[in-house]
This record gives structure tokens, C-alpha cells and sequence, in this order.
């Protein structure tokens, strides 16, 4: 009797210490057609910007027009966090790579953010950016 007593306490102990936890929220799903503006500063945002993000992590930039087949283009890779952050990393058709940081807002339907030279995200310009619905 002790020794089915001592078993199932530990079966017991076991099966606790090994629960999964369901407290974990996962990162925000971002994916979706984004447009807006980018500029040197917050007073000078006066660019076309669009940004596809895929499910996937990947994504294509639209600078310079509203029309995305006329405008420049850039494509990357991009991954999102808790509470409401976005990074990524992204290239021009002539190779040079550029960065960017973003903050989303609580619904997730606007962020705002900074761009960088290589895998800096700050220097060349900062956007606001909404998400299409």
C-alpha cells in the first residue's frame, strides 16, 4: 500500500511539473497589405510607402507611388514580437540592404518605425504605415 501510495504521488508530481503552459500569447500576425507614408523625420513624411508581409516572414516594399507597379521596390524578410514589435530586413534590386524597426499599435492596424543602412534600423528614414482591411 506505501508503495502504490509513494507511486502515485509521484505520477502525481510528474504530470504537474509537466503541464503545458496556456498563458503564452503568441506574436501579433501582421501579415497583410500596409500602406502610408515615409520621410527623413516626422515632419517631412511626404513618401508614397506600401508594404506586402507574408504569412511566410517574407515581404515586399513599394517606395516612391501609390501605384505598386510603377514604384521602386524592395524585397526581404521580417519577424514580429511581443508586446507589438516588428523587425526586418530587406534589398533593392542593386543589392544594397537596408533595415527597419516598427512599432504596431494595440490593434495591430498601424505601425510606426525607422529605417537603417545594412542591419542598422535607424538614419535613412521613418515611416507610419496602416493596415488595409
Amino acid at each position: 500500500m506505501k508503495k502504490t501510495l509513494i507511486a502515485l504521488s509521484i505520477a502525481s508530481i510528474s504530470m504537474i511539473a509537466c503541464s503545458k503552459n496556456d498563458d503564452t500569447t503568441p506574436p501579433p500576425n501582421v501579415a497583410g497589405f500596409w500602406t502610408g507614408v515615409s520621410g527623413e523625420n516626422e515632419n517631412n513624411m511626404n513618401n508614397s510607402m506600401s508594404a506586402l508581409l507574408r504569412n511566410d516572414g517574407t515581404l515586399r516594399l513599394y517606395f516612391g507611388n501609390p501605384d505598386t507597379a510603377l514604384a521602386i521596390k524592395a524585397n526581404g524578410t521580417y519577424t514580429t514580437s511581443l508586446p507589438g514589435n516588428v523587425k526586418g530586413t530587406y534589398k533593392f534590386n542593386d543589392n544594397s540592404q537596408e533595415s527597419f524597426e516598427a512599432l504596431l499599435t494595440a490593434d495591430f492596424l498601424e505601425m510606426s518605425g525607422s529605417t537603417g543602412q545594412g542591419a542598422t534600423t535607424t538614419g535613412i528614414s521613418v515611416f507610419e504605415l496602416i493596415k488595409e482591411q
